[in-house]
């Protein structure tokens, strides 16, 4: 398994910034460069995301919610999903460094699938640094 995390900090309310994490049905806002339209069928942990792509859909589960150590944890659940990966697990957390600062990191873990593991970690490190920026202008 490889793993990849981006990790920076924000002059932002943590609260503020989690709430905009949390929020499983926005991913097209977050990452439009990939996510055409964002789905969610149930709401909770189990809830099923289904992010269309260009190339095909992407489909999720919502592994784990904390609002109380604002973590979400979520898996890919195709194999034949549009990106080169399997067996992929992500995870967004928020880290109070203050009552106006926090430490936003979104990590991986997964096996590369159809293309070589330093492509596969760059495309996400991009893909990450990208999520972390569009969510905190949203949050502002």
């Amino acid at each position: 398994m490889t793993k990849v995390s981006v990790s920076k900090e924000y002059n932002i309310a943590p609260a503020k910034l989690w709430q905009k994490v949390r929020q499983f049905n926005d991913m097209h806002k977050f990452l439009p460069s990939m996510i055409t339209s964002c789905e969610v069928q149930g709401s909770g942990e189990g809830a099923k995301r289904i992010c269309g792509t260009e190339n095909g859909d992407i489909l999720e589960t919502l592994r784990s919610l904390d609002d109380v150590n604002m973590i979400l944890q979520y898996s890919i659940d195709n194999e034949d999903a549009p990106m080169p990966v399997s067996n992929y697990t992500g995870k967004a957390s928020v880290r109070k460094l203050g009552d106006s600062k926090a430490e936003f990191t979104w990590s991986a873990i997964f096996d590369a699938k159809g293309m070589p593991e330093t492509e596969v970690v760059k495309m996400l490190e991009e893909a990450f640094n990208g999520l972390l920026n569009n969510i905190v202008e949203e949050a502002r």
